[in-house]
């Protein structure tokens, strides 16, 4: 077996790998893209009924029990972020316009963000730690990359769904497995050039 040989077979081994990472990158972007599974969630908040809100890509939906018992759409098919405010309304953040709406979506009113740029900063902090009505702290960690949300027991309210977990811990793989292949490839071919190249000489 020569140098051409294995250069040929590493060729070759940089196409397959690149083709293949594309087209699982390209399947879970069509299955994302059809609102089957979340990435990442735009928020949370639950209301005086004890309804939890969590805001994914294809709407916010709603929890109880650990059960979807429905969804309000945000107004919007790009980014968004919202919290659950203490008088049972949904204050969303889209662009560069804050929403308020009721539990059922209704927009009720809209301002410009310099109007009130503050409430910015309390949508972000819902991503993190919220409050309901009675007080009671929800925070938001990522045991092992997976969006949880606990009670201030320590209770697991709401835990980011297997599909997305699965889905969110591939993409990372590809991105890393992608990213530490090719530089590595490229080393050695890099190396093995160089190791010809002195054998020349």
């Amino acid at each position: 077996m020569n140098k051409s040989d294995i250069s040929a077979k590493q060729v070759l081994a940089l196409a397959l790998f690149s083709f293949f990472m594309s087209m699982l990158l390209l399947v879970i972007f069509m299955i994302h893209m059809q609102g089957l599974f979340t990435y990442s969630y735009s928020g949370f908040g639950i209301d005086s009924h004890g309804i939890l809100y969590v805001g994914t890509d294809s709407g916010i939906k709603k929890y109880q029990n650990g059960e979807v018992i429905g969804s309000v759409y945000p107004q919007t098919t790009r980014g968004y972020s919202f919290t659950v405010q203490s008088d049972d309304t949904l204050l969303l953040s889209v662009s560069d316009k804050f929403f308020t709406m009721d539990l059922d979506g209704n927009v009720l009113n809209m301002k410009d963000y310099e109007d009130d740029y503050h409430l910015q900063s309390e949508i972000e902090k819902s991503n993190r730690v919220f409050v309901d009505q009675k007080g009671s702290v929800y925070k938001v960690k990522l045991p092992f990359l997976r969006t949880t949300v606990y009670d201030q027991d320590g209770k697991i309210v709401f835990q980011m769904p297997v599909l997305d977990y699965v889905m969110r811990i591939l993409h990372i793989f590809i991105f890393i497995a992608f990213f530490t292949f090719i530089p590595l490839f490229l080393y050695k071919v890099n190396g093995t050039s160089k190791r010809n190249q002195a054998v020349i000489h």
